[in-house]
Order: C-alpha cells, then structure tokens, then sequence
C-alpha cells in the first residue's frame, strides 16, 4: 500500500477512535458536575457552560502556536503529543474531585490538544493534489461519525460502569489512537529545509493577513460556524415545541440531530470528489447556497417529521462545505507553512463555538427559536456572498483531476 494511503487510513481510524471516545462523555458532562457536589440547577448549568466552553478558548489561541511548531519540526510530532496529552488529561477527568479541578483539566485539554489541525497539514500535503478534496472529505467523515457514535454507546456504558470510568476509557481511546499514529504513520518530509525556511508564528500571521482568500475563508468559515451554532444550542427545545410526547422527546431530539450526521457521512466524500474535478469553489458556493435555502423552511414548520426532512436536506449540503474550504486553503497556503495557516483558520472556527452558544440562547429569549433560524440563513447568505466574490479557483491540475 502507498504510504499516503497508509498515513490517510490510519489517520482516519485514529481520529475516529478518539472522536468516540470524547463524544462518550460530552453529553453528560452536565450530569458528571453533579456527582461532584454543585446541586442548584442554575449552578449546574452555569458550570456547564464555562467547562464546554474553555477548551475552546485555550484552543483558539495555541493552535496557531502549535501549527507553526508543527510546520517547523514535523507534523506527526504534533499529532502525538495531542493524542497522548488527551490521554492524561481525560483520565485524569475521571479522577476530579470537585469542580474546579474539572475546570483545570479541561482548560489544560484546551492547550495540549489540537490534532485536526496537524492531521490535516499532514494529509494535505502527502496526498496526490487530483485527490485532496476527496481525501480530505474522506478524513472528515471520521468527525461526523465519531460525533454520531459516541453519544450513544457513552448513554448504555454510563447506565452500567458510572461517568468516572468512562472518562478512563476515553483517555485509552486517545492512547490507542496516539499509539497508532506513532506505529503506522509515516512524515516525508525534509525537516533541515523546513526548518531554515524560518516561519514563525509572526510570519504566518502577515502571511495569513495578506491573503484575501485566507481572510475571506477564515471569515466564511466563522460566520458560518457562528450562524449554526446560534441554533444547534436551542434545537432541542425546538423540537420539544412541536408537539413531540414528552415520553419520547430525546429520542427524537437524537434522532433528529444524528440524521444530519449520518447523512454527512456518505455525502462528505462525494462532495469532495465532485470539488477535485468541477471545482472547489464551485463546489463551495453551491453547498454554501443549498445550505442556506434549507434554514429558511426551518423556521415554518408545524412538526419533527418536516424539521428531520430539511436537517437531512441540510446535512446533505452542510457535508460539501469543509472539504471546499479546507482544500482551497491547502492549495493557497505553501506546504511547508500549512500547519501554522490551518491553525490560524481553525481558531475563526473556535471563537465561533464559543460566541455562537451564549449569542444564540440569548438571540432566542429575545426574538424566539423560529427567527433564529432565519438569522442563520443570514449568516450562511453573507459568506456565501463573500465566497463567491472573492475567492478564486485554485490553480490546479485539472487533467489529473478529470
């Protein structure tokens, strides 16, 4: 087997191992909180939030510090010390004995993690350019169905071991992912040359601000993250308001939610073998426009089975926008500084995580849930604006591509 072949499988398993393991204990985070003594439902849900929220905070600022690290010294070394940092960090969660110390290990998880960023930077830059938008719809789908997985198999092992060993479980899903890595992946890549480049953290910052493309996409990719994130916090109660029995309400809400998801999953690589040979910014704009047409009927309907139609409709689209994005960025950013850039980008992606929640919640208990989607099309219409009149074509080798 080719080694890129080799690097992207295993890649890909590792990320959805590990995606798994973090998916098993997220959702009930909230009920973990509780076994540590904060008893008064509004402090439940006030620590709730600061504790899914500060990893992202962390994470926005290093990931750029990391990336350039990674550029300079290889990008496998970078995987390997997320993967194994998660791993302690994760354990150790399983071992809090109040709030505070939760608070810590998830903010120290904000620092160390980070491995989308190098996984990408190595992928894009070992891959034959005809297939980086199909490898990298390929490597995306690993997310999606780690996000689908692991919330569900987390529910019947929290139900029968409790949260505290399942917290140690998903720090050996990171260590078998690390271990992985370290065994079957393989960096070409000639560190004497990346390393007398000299591309810092400065470097990739003037860089990434002189590139109209780079600022335009890394704004896409906020605005758009932003606009979903101020509907996927209320969702669940959404749904509830459609009359939906209140014996089967999580059923449907996950139902619902994993729709989007498993539609994702097949969709993510056609959409990224459609960009390697129509283009990816065609590509883009035409998942970035069905997109935003699909929020808008959102805001209409009277019942949980036209709401699963359009999310499914919605997942369909919604799948063709990260390959696009991901490898126009590739394909504008030279390889030996793609890990710095990808952090950069990825950071546009973290603040929207973390102000999309709080903006939502608030948006909907000023204007109601229904015209929040509605803001969403909005958000989604001015990057699909933004993508179409700024970014360019990448020039590529569209002979291998056909």
């Amino acid at each position: 087997m080719e080694q890129w072949r080799k690097n992207l499988y295993t890649l890909w398993a590792a990320q959805l191992l590990i995606f798994i393991g973090m998916s098993f204990v997220m959702p009930f985070m909230p009920f973990y909180i509780q076994t540590l003594g904060v008893k008064d439902p509004a402090s439940v849900a006030r620590w709730s939030g600061l504790i899914f929220g500060i990893p992202f905070l962390f994470s926005s600022f290093f990931a750029p510090i990391w990336g350039t690290i990674g550029d300079l010294y290889g990008r496998k070394p970078m995987i390997l010390r997320a993967m194994f940092g998660a791993s302690v960090v994760l354990t150790l969660m399983g071992f809090a004995k109040n709030v505070h110390q939760l608070f810590v290990l998830r903010a120290l998880q904000g620092i160390l993690g980070g491995f989308v960023g190098p996984t990408m930077a190595l992928v894009t830059t070992s891959v034959p350019e005809e297939r980086l938008g199909a490898s990298i719809g390929f490597l995306q789908t690993s997310m999606i169905a780690g996000g689908i997985v692991g919330p569900f198999f987390g529910g019947i092992l929290a139900d029968m071991m409790g949260y505290r060993p399942l917290f140690r479980l998903t720090g050996l899903c990171a260590f078998l992912s690390a271990l992985a890595v370290a065994l079957l992946v393989e960096e070409e890549r000639n560190l004497e040359a990346a390393q007398s480049s000299n591309y810092g953290l400065r470097d990739n910052i003037k860089f990434f601000f002189n590139s109209k493309e780079l600022l335009t996409l890394a704004f896409t990719i906020f605005i758009m993250n932003f606009g979903i994130m101020l509907v996927e916090p209320v969702l669940p109660l959404f749904i509830a308001s459609l009359g939906v029995k209140k014996t089967i309400v999580s059923t449907v809400t996950g139902a619902i939610f994993a729709s989007t998801g498993f539609v994702n999953i097949f969709a993510t690589p056609l959409w990224g073998r459609r960009a390697d040979k129509k283009g990816y910014k065609n590509t883009l704009i035409i998942c970035m426009l069905g997109a935003c047409l699909c929020y808008i009927p959102q805001a209409l309907v009277r019942n949980a089975y036209q709401l699963a139609f359009l999310r499914i409709i919605l997942g369909i689209f919604s799948s063709g926008i990260p390959p696009s994005t991901q490898a126009i960025i590739a394909h504008n950013v030279p390889a030996e500084r793609r890990g710095g850039v990808f952090g950069l980008t990825n950071s546009a992606s973290l603040f929207a995580n973390i102000i999309g929640p709080s903006t939502g919640g608030f948006l909907a208990s000023i204007i109601g849930i229904r015209p929040s989607f509605l803001f969403t099309s909005a958000c989604v219409f001015i990057a699909w604006v933004l993508a179409r009149v700024i970014i360019k074509e990448p020039v590529r080798n569209m002979a291998q591509a056909e």
